[in-house]
């Protein structure tokens, strides 16, 4: 079997279907705009932390919120610090400005690294890239909340730039991922099954770089407070997360199963790593990641947009490319913000999963090498 042939539009046509979708996204999601223009969101917390850090207070709720206050005049019950130390030493320089200019510098440059993401994909194409960013609920979401996860896009599509011409550079870029690793952590698994040794080195360099950063910025007990932190820390809105967390929520042995469908998960996508390119693995390692963190939300949701990107132009199935249709419309993340008593959109994830799957395996080695 051969891959699909890209599934394209005018460049005319492109820009309407994107302001299109950026329309109905504002208007769904108008509610939440005002997150956006108060500053009254996440980015509190790491603005909290880059000033906590080089102390031994980075992980004291107590401290934090008495910086929030300090410095931006309110503080969030919710916004302890909850990022590794190396990450709030990024941040170091925002957290010199007032709280102000530093949130206006902040989201100039979460907008920055969402065009820089735009630019360089490359599957199928920039002006898909472009809609599916428009249609994106949880990206405007996560913009709102003040979010970092238009950082995280950047990276993906500048490491899958680079590759394989430079193979330790784009392993050391990945490792940048750690700034919300739980979302990540199937990301080793990708490099292995596909033998990119030289990307796994430089992957694992970069994280022992981040790592001796954290010590430095935090402390030698750093882990221990930060693991006691985590501990302390409440899930808030567990309904509204779209992992297995939020499918198996209330359901007796929950626990067990949440364990044994992320077993199947970490098992599906080696066998999908085994036996694609790095963008498609790298897509089924996105989706697998999802739904095994522990600790999601409908924002994050936005990391599906470049593995729905890969799906969608790799996939020759109907049924596949109609579910990753319905998943870049902003539809679904609006019935998991209202609670999804159902728990459709989180079974259309693990689907998905699935679904590339079967894709992989009806295809053969032929797909995987014309891909």
């Amino acid at each position: 079997m051969q891959p699909a042939p890209p599934k394209t539009l005018s460049r005319r046509a492109t820009y309407m279907v994107a302001l299109l979708g950026l329309a109905v996204v504002l208007f769904y999601l108008r509610d939440g705009l005002s997150y956006l223009l108060s500053g009254k969101n996440d980015y509190l917390q790491l603005y909290a932390g880059a000033r906590l850090v080089h102390s031994s207070n980075l992980y004291d709720p107590r401290q934090v919120k008495q910086v929030q206050m300090e410095s931006a005049g309110f503080f969030g019950e919710r916004l302890e610090y909850n990022r590794l130390p190396f990450y709030a030493a990024a941040l170091w320089p925002l957290s010199r400005l007032p709280y102000v200019p530093s949130y206006v510098a902040w989201q100039s440059l979460s907008l920055g690294a969402l065009v820089g993401f735009v630019l360089m994909w490359r599957i199928p194409s920039r002006e898909a890239a472009l809609m599916a960013c428009c249609w994106s609920a949880p990206l405007l979401l996560g913009i709102a909340h003040g979010q970092d996860l238009t950082f995280l896009l950047l990276i993906l599509a500048g490491a899958l730039r680079i590759y394989p011409e430079r193979l330790f550079a784009g392993g050391a870029l990945l490792s940048l991922c750690a700034i919300k690793f739980h979302f990540f952590l199937l990301l080793p698994l990708v490099m292995a099954g596909q033998k990119q040794w030289r990307m796994l080195w430089g992957f694992l360099a970069g994280g022992a770089l981040l790592t001796v950063l954290s010590f430095a910025a935090a402390g030698f007990d750093w882990p221990y407070r930060y693991v006691e932190m985590l501990g302390k820390s409440a899930d808030p809105e567990q309904q509204m997360m779209p992992n297995f967390h939020g499918l198996f929520l209330g359901v007796p042995n929950q626990h067990a199963l949440e364990l044994l469908f992320g077993l199947a998960t970490v098992g599906a996508v080696w066998w999908i790593a085994r036996r694609t390119d790095l963008a498609y693995g790298l897509a089924a390692a996105l989706v697998g990641g999802l739904l095994i963190s522990y600790h999601a939300y409908p924002q994050d949701c936005t990391l599906l947009v470049p593995a729905l990107l890969v799906v969608f132009s790799r996939s020759s199935d109907w049924r596949l490319n109609y579910l990753c249709i319905a998943l870049f419309t902003p539809w679904p993340y609006l019935v998991l913000i209202q609670d999804d008593p159902l728990k459709v959109v989180r079974l259309a994830i693990a689907v998905l999963l699935v679904g590339m799957l079967v894709q992989c395996r009806r295809g053969g080695p032929q797909w995987a090498a014309a891909a």
